[in-house]
């Protein structure tokens, strides 16, 4: 420990403690930044002699390039590499008949249209056409001539469907008094009391879990296509299609996987 006295009015006491270990960590600490200050000079003078090369002065004297035409030791700027390399005797290359079409490696529209539907559209003369223009004589066809593909996109659309059942009786019967009604076999709806089909609870789940479509979206789409449903009814047909008929199956599918795989 050591104290330091102050003579004055009023005398303070100053204590001051000295860690040797505190020195070892300055010394360390002064040595790193004399270091970091060698490197950054360093670092400056090559900066400096980039600079230099970089936007620095250079000699305007240049070699003559061969071709260039040089008068009094000035070069002028003028090749004349076209007539030295001109040569008469070599005739220009013939372009091709038909141009050679590019395409993508691989493709083939071929391919591209296998899996699709078909069907020809085939442009006629009318009747009142066919007729030579020279001599008056009934033209005949003699062939067709394919022009392009196209593809013809039908748009999604909405109708309302009426469910009716017939009834039928026997007039025997009827006279005899015994009243005997037929109907024929109507298929179950997809949903007790609801207006829903297999085809618009598909699109529904097509478009939810395939498509990534939000309800509320869906909601928008069915409204611009003239049937306000709101995003609840679609979630309804969503669940219940669901717990009545999907999960049977997934269920049944399940037995008989588990009733394999014990025999085996």
């Amino acid at each position: 420990m050591k104290y330091l006295r102050l003579s004055g009015k009023k005398s303070l006491k100053i204590k001051v403690e000295v860690d040797y270990q505190f020195k070892d960590t300055i010394e360390s600490q002064n040595k790193t930044i004399e270091g970091l200050r060698e490197e950054l000079k360093k670092a400056n003078e090559n900066m400096e002699f980039l600079i230099k090369k970089l936007y620095g002065r250079k000699t305007e004297k240049t070699s003559v390039i061969d071709g260039q035409l040089v008068i009094n030791d000035i070069s002028l700027g003028l090749f004349n590499e076209a007539e030295k390399e001109a040569d008469l005797s070599v005739l220009e290359p013939v372009p091709f008949d038909e141009p050679v079409k590019k395409t993508r490696k691989g493709y083939k529209r071929k391919n591209l249209f296998k899996d699709l539907p078909q069907q020809d559209h085939v442009y006629k003369l009318d009747e009142s056409q066919r007729v030579c223009p020279i001599d008056g004589d009934s033209l005949s066809v003699v062939g067709k001539n394919f022009l392009r593909s196209e593809i013809k996109y039908i748009p999604a659309e909405i109708s309302v469907v009426n469910i009716y059942q017939e009834t039928y009786e026997c007039r025997t019967c009827k006279k005899d008094n015994r009243p005997r009604v037929f109907n024929p076999y109507t298929p179950e709806p997809v949903l007790q009391h609801s207006y829903a089909t297999a085809s618009s609870v598909a699109w529904t789940m097509y478009q939810k879990f395939v498509q990534s479509v939000p309800l509320y979206r869906q909601e928008k789409g069915w409204k611009q296509m003239g049937f306000p449903i709101s995003r609840a009814t679609l979630s309804n047909w969503i669940i219940k299609t669901s717990e009545e008929w999907l999960i049977p199956v997934i269920e049944k599918l399940h037995e008989d996987s588990f009733n394999k795989v014990t025999r085996i």
